[in-house]
C-alpha cells in the first residue's frame, strides 16, 4: 500500500506538469497531500504581464499568494505585451518580490522585447535578482541599446545565455564585447538576422574568445546567405582559446580556418552549415580533429568523403552534398564514396542528402561496414527502393525519401518493401515512398520492378 500511494504521488507531480496555473491552484485544495505534491513538483512559471508589467489594483497580493503556492520554483518565464505600456515601478516591485520570495529561482527567460526603454526598465530592476541567476533566455527581442550594456554584465554569475534575434536589428562589437565579460559562461547561443559588418569590413566574432570556460558554443546566423560574410571568426587562436568547448555549431558563419578545431581536445561535437562549399583543405583540416565523436557537415563536396576515414571515433555523422548550380553529380560515383569510411566501425547513426546512388548491393556492403548502425536517415537516390535494408541487423530508426535537387525534379518514389526490413525497427518514416505488397522476383531486376503490374499504394 505505501509502494501505491507513493507511486500515485509520483503520477500526480508528472499530470501536475501539464496543468494550467488556474487547475493547479485549484487541485491544491482538495487535500494536504495534493496541496505539497503539486507545489513541489512545479519549477518553471509564465506569469501574465498584468501581474508585473504595468500597475494594476491588487497586483503584489495576487502576485504574492502564486509565489506562496509554487515555493520551488526554479525559472520564470516574462513574455512582454508590446500593446500595453512598460510601468518600471511595477516590474521594480515584481523583481523585488522573485528575490524576497524566490529563493530558488536560477532561470529567467524574457520575450518581445524591442523598445530601448522597456530594455532599460527590465536590466535595472533585475539587477536584484543577479547574484541568484545563472541562465538567461531572450526570445525574440531586439538586441538591447549600447547605452545599457553595462547592465547586462552586473550578471556575473550566468552560465547559460540564450540570445534570439530574428528582427533586423543589428549585432554590434559591444553586444559581443559585453557578452565576452560573462566569463562564467558554460553555453551560449546567439541567433541573429543583421549585423553591424560588411563583407569588406566583417563583424570579428574574437571577442567571445574570453569565455574559456565555455563549453557550448551556437552562432547561428538567420539572415540572407548573400550577406553572410559580413561576420566571421576573424583569428583562427581565437576559436582555439575555448580549451574547454565539447560542442559547436556554426550556421552560416565563415570559418576561414577549420585547423584551430583539432586544438580543442574536448571538442566532440562539431555542426558546420556553411553557403559555400567546405573546401578541400578544410575537410583535411576536420579529418584531424580524432576527438570528435558527432559531425554534422552541410556542403561538402562528394570527392572529399574518403578524407573523414581517420575520424574512427565518429558515433553520429550527418552528410549533405554540395550540388552545383548547373548540372549533376555522379550519383553511382558517390555512393561508392561511402565505403571509404569503412573504418568507422563505432557508427551508429549515418544521415545522407544529396544526389547519391545507393543500390541494393551498395547498402548491402554498408551494412557490412557498420554492423552496429541503429539509425538511417537517407534522402538520396535508391534505384531498388528499399532492397538491401534488411541487412542493417540492428537498425531501429529508418528515414527514407527521394532526394529533389531542384524544384523542377521528376524522380520517382522510393519504392518501400515492409516485408523485407530489419526486424529490430521500432521507427518508420517515408516521405514520397510507394509501399509494395511483395518483393520483386530474383530473377527480375528490382529497378524496373515499378513499372510491372505490382500493387503500390
Amino acid at each position: 500500500m505505501l509502494q501505491l500511494q507513493k507511486l500515485s504521488g509520483c503520477v500526480l507531480q508528472v499530470v501536475g506538469q501539464y496543468l494550467d496555473t488556474e487547475d493547479v491552484v485549484a487541485a491544491r485544495q482538495v487535500c494536504k497531500e495534493w496541496h505539497t505534491l503539486l507545489s513541489a513538483g512545479v519549477q518553471s512559471i509564465q506569469l501574465p504581464p498584468h501581474l508585473w508589467q504595468w500597475s494594476v489594483s491588487g497586483q503584489h497580493v495576487q502576485l504574492y499568494r502564486l509565489l506562496d503556492v509554487f515555493r520551488h520554483l526554479q525559472q520564470v518565464r516574462l513574455d512582454l505585451d508590446v500593446t500595453k505600456p512598460c510601468d518600471s515601478w511595477s516590474i521594480g516591485r515584481a523583481m523585488s518580490t522573485f528575490r524576497a520570495h524566490m529563493p530558488t529561482l536560477r532561470g529567467m527567460q524574457l520575450a518581445c522585447i524591442m523598445d530601448p526603454q522597456h530594455w532599460r526598465a527590465l536590466l535595472c530592476n533585475m539587477q536584484c535578482l543577479s547574484p541568484q541567476l545563472t541562465t538567461l533566455n531572450l526570445q525574440d527581442i531586439c538586441w538591447p541599446p549600447v547605452n545599457t550594456l553595462h547592465l547586462l554584465t552586473q550578471f556575473t554569475g550566468l552560465q547559460q545565455l540564450h540570445i534570439r534575434s530574428p528582427h533586423f536589428s543589428r549585432l554590434e562589437k559591444p553586444h559581443l564585447q559585453a557578452i565576452g565579460n560573462l566569463t562564467q559562461l558554460r553555453d551560449l547561443l546567439l541567433c541573429f538576422r543583421t549585423v553591424d559588418g560588411t563583407a569588406n569590413l566583417p563583424l570579428s566574432l574574437d571577442p567571445l574568445s574570453s569565455l574559456v570556460r565555455l563549453r557550448r558554443l551556437r552562432v547561428h546566423y538567420t539572415g540572407l546567405s548573400e550577406l553572410a560574410s559580413a561576420v566571421v571568426f576573424c583569428s583562427p587562436s581565437a576559436l582555439a582559446a575555448l580549451q574547454q568547448l565539447t560542442t559547436l555549431s556554426v550556421q552560416l558563419v565563415p570559418l576561414p580556418s577549420l585547423a584551430a578545431l583539432n586544438e580543442l581536445p574536448q571538442l566532440h561535437s562539431l555542426a558546420l552549415q556553411q553557403a559555400q562549399p567546405i573546401s578541400s583543405t578544410q575537410t583535411c583540416s576536420l579529418s584531424r580533429c580524432q576527438q570528435l565523436r558527432s559531425i554534422s557537415l552541410s556542403s561538402i563536396q562528394w570527392s572529399d568523403i574518403p578524407q573523414l576515414s581517420p575520424l574512427t571515433g565518429l558515433r553520429s555523422l550527418d552528410l549533405q552534398l554540395w550540388q552545383p548550380a548547373r548540372g549533376s553529380l555522379p550519383g553511382e560515383t558517390v555512393g561508392r564514396q561511402l565505403v571509404h569510411l569503412r573504418r568507422l566501425g563505432q557508427l551508429r547513426s549515418l544521415k545522407l542528402k544529396g544526389q547519391c546512388e545507393l543500390s541494393a548491393d551498395m547498402l548491402g556492403q554498408l551494412a557490412a561496414c557498420w554492423p552496429g548502425l541503429t539509425v538511417l536517415d537517407l534522402c538520396c537516390l535508391l534505384p531498388d527502393g528499399s532492397l538491401g535494408l534488411q541487412q542493417f541487423t540492428t537498425l531501429r530508426s529508418l528515414k527514407l525519401q527521394p532526394y529533389k535537387w531542384d524544384v523542377w525534379s521528376s524522380d520517382p518514389p522510393v519504392l518501400l518493401y515492409p516485408s523485407l526490413l530489419p526486424l529490430t525497427l521500432t521507427a518508420l518514416e517515408g516521405i514520397d515512398v510507394w509501399c509494395m505488397d511483395e518483393p520483386p522476383p530474383p530473377s527480375k531486376n528490382p529497378a524496373g520492378f515499378a513499372g510491372g503490374s505490382s500493387s503500390g499504394s
